[in-house]
């Protein structure tokens, strides 16, 4: 065959529907991607939401946890404040007593 044989084949071929189908496999492909590109971006927004959550939830536990803390800190002072008075009472009246308060809280600081 000659060079405009396989250019006539060719071209009737495309003029036979192929342009059209060509055609359509390029905006397919086109409307494709920007599915995949839509999808995406939509669960990117998704995800950053899910995070967002997940970080106020942990957040919020975290203050919990400060109020508890203090709480707890304040106790301790009492507390100390407490064995303290007590241990002197039990000073002035020369009475023995094991442990010592500085005993105690040099242990737990």
């Amino acid at each position: 065959m000659k060079d405009y044989d396989w250019l006539g084949t060719v071209l009737g071929m495309l003029g036979g529907g192929g342009v059209a189908s060509l055609i359509t496999v390029l905006i397919q492909k086109r409307k494709t991607n920007n599915d995949i590109a839509s999808q995406n971006i939509e669960t990117a927004r998704q995800l950053r939401d899910d995070a967002i959550a997940e970080y106020n939830s942990i957040s919020e536990k975290l203050e919990q946890c400060r109020v508890l803390l203090n709480e707890a800190q304040d106790q301790m002072v009492v507390a100390k404040n407490y064995i303290n008075c007590l241990c002197e009472i039990l000073e002035k009246n020369s009475i023995d007593y094991p442990p010592k308060p500085k005993e105690i809280f040099g242990k737990a600081k």
